[in-house]
């Protein structure tokens, strides 16, 4: 879509409409205009393609996104499960690695502030200025965050029986007592214990 001025935005008017670049034909008035356009086409036409193979990339790549990165808000049944036009743009602002979320600021069609679990954030590069780097960025922090989470995982089963003398600060799970009020306790489905292993690094109280 071309970069003009979008209604209600900066510079729009009531007249200004967005329209896709296959539509527009530039009107040029000497062979040096026509050189520089061609140039700039050339350009863009070689980072987009650039732009498809770092989200092609990076497609399952949603953990440690960085701040300002662009992201797919996907819908809640994942990519494929629902309608594109479920599909929204929105920019990360922070993530939570022990929740494994993102607060991200909705910028299409909406706008407004959200919180998304890591599984429906797609990095995509459609504003990056060198979409390879930026895919190595965000590949490499993915890696990490993957590899810290392992570990942790690995730490936590080493600390059953571990809860006396705990430190003021120490983050803690926790879990209903043994002979609790009925209700304290309650059955997790096979789906429902591993989505609760993968975000809590431990095993579903039983």
């Amino acid at each position: 879509v071309c970069q003009g001025a979008r209604p209600g935005g900066p510079g729009s008017s009531a007249n200004s409409i967005w329209l896709p670049a296959t539509s527009l034909a530039p009107l040029i008035a000497d062979a040096g205009e026509l050189k520089a356009l061609a140039q700039r086409h050339w350009r863009e036409q070689e980072r987009r393609s650039a732009v498809e193979a770092a989200n092609a990339r990076c497609a399952s790549c949603r953990l440690d996104i960085p701040p300002k990165q662009l992201v797919y808000a996907l819908p809640e049944n994942g990519p494929g499960g629902g309608s594109l036009a479920l599909t929204k743009l929105a920019e990360v602002v922070s993530y939570e690695g022990w929740g494994r979320e993102y607060k991200v600021a909705m910028k299409a069609p909406s706008t407004g502030f959200a919180t998304l679990p890591a599984e429906r954030c797609q990095p995509v590069f459609w504003a990056s200025e060198d979409p390879a780097l930026d895919a190595d960025v965000v590949g490499q922090r993915h890696a990490q965050a993957e590899s810290s989470h392992e570990a942790a995982q690995k730490l936590q089963a080493g600390l059953a029986g571990i809860h006396m003398g705990l430190l003021v600060g120490q983050l803690v799970l926790a879990r209903p007592r043994s002979g609790g009020a009925p209700g304290d306790a309650r059955e997790y489905t096979d789906e429902e214990a591993r989505q609760f292993e993968q975000d809590h690094g431990v095993p579903p109280p039983r």
